[in-house]
């Protein structure tokens, strides 16, 4: 059970309604202002933190249109989460194979080469490994956070509505 302390609460505050969404989508579509706030405020969050979304307006909402711009953010979300995760994880191990392969096969032929040739493509081999490492280390926290506010903004119970 979650405690009030668990929860982050995001603001959205709404002056005109017609600003929240993209004006030539024939979806309920959030413009990219709207987007971008969203991912701003959910940025450094603890991953055992729910998320809740307070939209506060002083004239009511059409809270299906709302709910239905959520929904159809996160179905693009997941699809672009999931190209990016798929594209991450074949990088990292392109790299990791290829690094491995120079370094082991310059290793058993360094006979067959030149010391400064052997050298080269030792480097060359390391480097590979490295950008496999540092695409690993940089993009593997921000595929977690992602994951964690899609699911967040899956929960049924995370939009609360307040007219004042």
């Amino acid at each position: 059970m979650s405690t009030q302390k668990d929860v982050k609460n995001i603001n959205l505050l709404v002056k005109d309604e017609q600003d929240l969404y993209t004006p030539f989508s024939p979806e309920d579509e959030f413009n990219e202002n709207v987007k971008q706030y969203i991912r701003s405020q959910a940025v450094g969050l603890d991953f055992h933190q729910q998320l809740q979304l307070t939209v506060i307006s002083s004239s009511p909402l059409d809270e299906d249109k709302f709910r239905s711009a959520v929904a159809n953010w996160i179905d693009q979300e997941k699809a672009l989460f999931t190209l990016e995760e798929k594209n991450s994880t074949r990088l990292e191990t392109a790299m990791f194979v290829v690094g491995a392969l120079i370094i082991i096969l310059v290793s058993l032929l360094k006979q067959y080469f030149e010391p400064l040739t052997y050298a080269i493509i030792l480097i060359i081999g390391t480097a590979a490994l490295g950008k496999g490492v540092t695409n690993w280390y940089e993009h593997v926290p921000g595929i977690k956070a992602k994951k964690w506010l899609i699911n967040e903004f899956e929960k049924a119970n995370m939009i609360v509505f307040e007219y004042k």
